[in-house]
């Protein structure tokens, strides 16, 4: 059925076409009856907030029979409450700076105190020169930083890959001994820059595969096994379970297994620090019991022109360079 519809002041009405319409001839009438009703109800002159809360005539039908709340007021007998309010010409300016000035400082709102610096997967020795040199910069300027965290995927391990691979890149054992190399210097750079700063490694699924080809092969040779040793540098702790995550004040890190930004701050119920994805981000939730969470996510500093990161469907990956910062302004990602 075709409709028209006219509109007023803060009103718009339907009705079927070909029908007349009928504005109540008595509404201020009935808005009169309804507020007494709800100060009936409340023992008191409802504000104008409680009013438009419990009104049934619609929320600005008022404005357009009186013109404002203050109007239906009088027009229904009742006096508005004075207002406590105090002008500011008239308020003491001791009084209203005073509460300014006995505020103790702000702590972070993640609850933790510290400046933390996090890298996401790096891929080595298929690492980005150029997103190594943009997290030396700002190492460089916040030599105050108190944690490095490097989340996982420290080496790609890209001969140990289940996937079909090229052969002719070079020999595990080549590039084992390139990714740690070129890892030491990372931390080497870090520890220089950053040097009251804490390091912390975690493994990642990449850091797995080198034990999973083991296991698959030859299981009974796991005990003759020294694997965490490539994943030990000087200065840094290593985190080898990568199923327990690296708690710093409220905050978890960890590698990461959910795809969607978000989700494992929302599974665990914690604040969140991961990479994995190699999509850099940050977003904030309130859970269910009303607290409030976050996660963020570190990015890659892994080159995607090389062949071992280009097993992507597309070369239009959504793939960010960039580096994490928690301090007491919050959690950011910053991108290269």
């Amino acid at each position: 059925m075709a409709e028209e519809k006219i509109r007023g002041p803060g009103v718009a009405l339907w009705w079927p076409a070909g029908h007349a319409f009928h504005v109540p001839a008595n509404l201020q009438h009935d808005l009169i009856a309804e507020l007494k009703a709800i100060a009936a109800d409340l023992g008191r002159v409802p504000s104008r907030d409680e009013f438009l809360a419990r009104s049934k005539l619609g929320q600005h039908a008022y404005r357009r029979e009186f013109g404002g709340y203050t109007p239906l007021l009088h027009a229904a007998g009742f006096r508005p409450a004075a207002s406590s309010k105090r002008s500011i010409f008239e308020a003491d300016i001791r009084e209203m700076i005073k509460p300014v000035a006995d505020q103790a400082p702000r702590t972070a709102r993640h609850g933790v105190s510290e400046k933390i610096l996090v890298l996401g997967d790096t891929h080595f020795p298929f690492a980005s020169p150029d997103a190594l040199s943009g997290v030396y910069t700002w190492a460089a300027e916040n030599p105050d930083v108190t944690h490095i965290v490097q989340l996982g995927d420290l080496f790609d391990c890209y001969s140990f890959a289940a996937f079909p691979k090229s052969v002719l890149q070079f020999t595990p054992k080549q590039e084992i001994d390139l990714a740690r190399e070129m890892a030491g210097e990372m931390w080497a750079t870090l520890r220089r820059l950053c040097p009251k700063a804490e390091c912390h490694q975690i493994l990642g699924n990449h850091s797995l595969r080198p034990m999973k080809r083991i296991l698959e092969q030859a299981p009974e040779l796991e005990v003759f096994m020294d694997y965490l040793k490539f994943w030990q540098f000087e200065g840094v702790t290593l985190h080898p379970d990568a199923r327990a995550p690296l708690v710093i004040g409220d905050v978890h890190f960890m590698h990461g297994y959910l795809l969607k930004l978000g989700d494992h701050a929302k599974r665990h119920g914690v604040n969140v620090v991961c990479g994995h994805t190699h999509r850099g981000g940050m977003v904030a939730m309130q859970l269910a019991d009303g607290r409030g969470v976050y996660e963020l996510n570190a990015g890659y500093l892994g080159d995607p022109r090389t062949k071992a990161l280009s097993y992507t469907a597309t070369k239009l990956v959504e793939w960010t360079h960039g580096f994490g910062v928690i301090d007491r302004y919050g959690p950011r990602f910053v991108l290269l």
